[in-house]
């Protein structure tokens, strides 16, 4: 399985957050080029790190199998931790990638701003956050948003969402798994009813099934042991 899983890698230096051991996943050069020029003389060189990450999706190769960056917020870690597990049983690789710069919970952070010897700019944790999104966004080929009634404080989902849209060699699909149980349906943004609304796990494990059929030479179902020795909690049902 090639899979990404934020909190492997947390207690590394913020240039090392995405290892270069990983030798599938696309983008760790420009990463870390950028993160030798972090903070940056100017904005305009902030927006091209981010141009060159994006830039790397337009060469890459269609993956063998299929991975799903599961997009959602840190207070939703339990249900995106579940749909990871979700996409791993239909054969799926998946990202699963924290994205919280708070110092009080984030130890790249805090070494980064002890490096600097100041506290990071709302700019500079900007560029970060989106620089991250972006590297997820390259190595996936589906995005699977978790939306509760925690969603609404993110910029970020929405934004991840939207992002896979864009044209690159291999377009990546999108849908969105709704807790009904925290969050009427008439809450949801107008544009996630542009892809699937899924209600539950049923309706979830279908979505990957189909997803998979465009995936010709993946085997498909669970490929070796599941990394964790716990079976994540089942989403909720109300």
């Amino acid at each position: 399985m090639d899979d990404y899983r934020w909190f492997e890698f947390q207690h590394l230096p913020m240039i090392a957050r995405f290892p270069g051991n990983l030798t599938w996943l696309l983008g760790v050069q420009e990463w870390e080029t950028g993160m030798r020029q972090f903070p940056f003389v100017s904005r305009t060189d902030a927006y091209q790190w981010l141009n060159v990450i994006r830039l790397v999706a337009r060469v890459r190769q269609t993956p063998l199998c299929p991975r799903v960056f599961v997009s959602h917020r840190q207070l939703d870690e339990k249900p995106a931790r579940r749909i990871a597990w979700l996409s791993w049983c239909e054969g799926f690789d998946y990202w699963i990638d924290v994205i919280d710069l708070d110092p009080q919970r984030n130890q790249q952070v805090v070494q980064l701003e002890k490096t600097l010897g100041r506290e990071l700019t709302g700019f500079e944790k900007a560029v970060l956050t989106a620089a991250i999104i972006e590297m997820a966004l390259l190595n996936c080929t589906h995005v699977l948003a978790v939306m509760t009634n925690n969603t609404a404080g993110s910029q970020w989902v929405p934004y991840e969402y939207g992002r896979v849209k864009d044209t690159t060699l291999s377009p990546p699909q999108a849908a969105c798994w709704h807790d009904h149980t925290t969050l009427p349906r008439s809450d949801l943004s107008e544009y996630l009813h542009l892809a699937e609304v899924l209600d539950n796990e049923r309706g979830i494990r279908s979505w990957l099934q189909r997803e998979m059929l465009a995936f010709q030479g993946c085997s498909g179902g669970p490929r070796g042991s599941y990394p964790d020795p716990v079976e994540p909690d089942q989403l909720p049902t109300g």
